[in-house]
C-alpha cells in the first residue's frame, strides 16, 4: 500500500478511505477488469466487422494485457490471495471461452470458418494454449510474450479454422496491410 500511495501521490490515509484492505483492492480490480471484459464482448458484437477482424482485435488486446502485466502478478496474487486468484482466472478463461465460441459461430455463418469446426473445442484449445504460453516455460519467456512469437502462433490458429474464403481475406487484407 506504501508504493501504491506513492506511486499514485496520495497518503494511505486515502486509499484506506476508499477501500478496506489490500483484499479489498484486489478484489475492486478484479471487478473493473471482469466488467472491462464483459463492454469487450458487447462491443465485438456491435463492431459491424467480420470474424476473422474481431479475432484480430481480440489477440491484439491479449497481446496488450500481457504486455502490462507482470509475471510476478500471477506468482503473488496466487501465493497471497488464492480465491481472489482463482475467481479471476476462471471468469478471464470463461470469457475468452465465450469469446471464442462466438467468434467461431460468427465465422462460420460469414463462410470465412470452416464449418465442421466444434466450436467448444476449438474454443478450449484457444484458452489453453494463450493460458499456457502466460504460465509456461515451453519456450524462453521473452520469447514466448514477443510480438513475432504471438504473431506466429494466432497466424497458426487462423489457418486452422479458416476455410479457403477466410485464407484468401486473411492473406489479401490482414497480413499484406500488417506488414506494410
Amino acid at each position: 500500500m506504501d508504493d501504491l500511495a506513492r506511486q499514485l501521490g496520495i497518503s494511505k490515509k486515502t486509499i484506506y478511505q476508499l477501500v478496506h484492505d489490500k483484499a479489498d483492492l484486489i478484489d475492486q480490480v478484479i471487478e473493473l477488469d471482469m466488467q472491462m471484459n464483459k463492454d469487450f464482448i458487447t462491443d465485438l458484437d456491435s463492431s459491424g466487422r467480420n470474424a476473422i477482424e474481431d479475432l484480430v482485435t481480440i489477440n491484439e488486446r491479449m497481446h496488450r494485457q500481457r504486455r502490462y502485466l507482470s509475471p510476478t502478478f500471477y506468482y503473488d496474487l496466487k501465493k497471497y490471495y488464492p480465491e481472489l486468484y482463482r475467481r479471476w482466472t476462471t471468469e478471464k478463461r470463461g470469457h475468452l471461452y465465450q469469446i471464442i465460441v462466438a467468434n467461431i459461430n460468427k465465422g462460420k455463418s460469414e463462410g470465412l470458418y470452416r464449418k465442421e469446426l466444434m466450436g467448444e473445442v476449438i474454443a478450449s484449445l484457444y484458452v489453453s494454449r494463450m493460458e499456457r504460453m502466460e504460465l509456461e516455460d515451453t519456450l524462453h519467456e521473452q520469447e514466448a510474450m514477443s510480438d513475432s512469437a504471438i504473431r506466429e502462433v494466432f497466424i497458426y490458429h487462423l489457418h486452422g479454422i479458416c476455410n479457403r474464403k477466410g485464407l484468401d481475406y486473411l492473406q489479401h487484407q490482414l497480413i499484406f496491410n500488417h506488414e506494410k
